[in-house]
C-alpha cells in the first residue's frame, strides 16, 4: 500500500445472503405512477429471483416494459390534464363570445326598432327649421326663431342619439 492508504473493508458487502428489500423501488426508471404494490412486486421478483420471469433477460424485459407503460401512462395523464385545461379555457372564451354576441344582437334590434323614429324626428326637425326661416323672413316674428330652435334640437336628437340598450 503506497503512501499509507488503507482500503476500507465493507461492513455489509451483500454477499452473505442477508439482503433485504429496499424501502423504495430499486429501479429508478420505473415510474412512480404505478401502484406501489405492483411496482414493488415486479421489481422485487425481478431482483430476487430472475428465474421467476424466465431468466435475467426476461425479467429485465418485463421491468423495462412495465417502466415503458408507466412512462406512457404518465405522459398520457399530463397530456389529458393539458387538454382539459385548454378545453376549460376554450369554454370560457366561447361563453364570453356568446355574451358579446347577445349584446351586439340586442344593439342591432334596438337600432332597428328606433331607426324609423329617428328618421321621423330628423324629418320633423328639418321641416320646422325650413318653416321657421319662412316665418322669420315673412313675418319676422319670435315664432320663427322658436321653430328654428326646436327644429335644430330635433335634428341633434335624431343624429346623435344612439340606442343604449344592451350595455354591460
Amino acid at each position: 500500500m503506497a503512501g499509507g492508504l488503507k482500503i476500507p473493508e465493507l461492513e455489509d458487502s451483500g454477499s452473505d445472503g442477508r439482503q433485504v428489500e429496499a424501502d423504495s423501488i430499486s429501479n429508478p426508471n420505473l415510474s412512480r405512477s404505478l401502484a406501489p404494490s405492483l411496482a414493488r412486486a415486479i421489481v422485487g421478483i425481478a431482483n430476487s429471483n430472475a428465474r421467476a420471469f424466465g431468466g435475467e433477460v426476461a425479467s429485465a424485459l418485463l421491468v423495462g416494459a412495465t417502466s415503458q407503460m408507466a412512462s406512457e401512462l404518465d405522459d398520457s395523464k399530463r397530456e389529458l390534464a393539458a387538454m382539459r385545461q385548454q378545453l376549460q379555457d376554450l369554454k370560457r372564451a366561447v361563453s364570453q363570445e356568446k355574451v358579446q354576441n347577445a349584446i351586439l344582437a340586442e344593439r342591432i334590434d334596438s337600432y332597428r326598432a328606433t331607426r324609423h323614429i329617428k328618421n321621423i324626428v330628423i324629418a320633423v326637425g328639418t321641416l320646422l327649421i325650413g318653416n321657421g326661416f319662412k316665418v322669420v323672413t315673412s313675418e319676422s316674428g319670435f315664432s320663427g326663431f322658436a321653430f328654428i330652435a326646436v327644429g335644430g334640437l330635433f335634428l341633434l336628437l335624431g343624429w346623435y342619439t344612439a340606442p343604449k340598450r344592451g350595455d354591460k
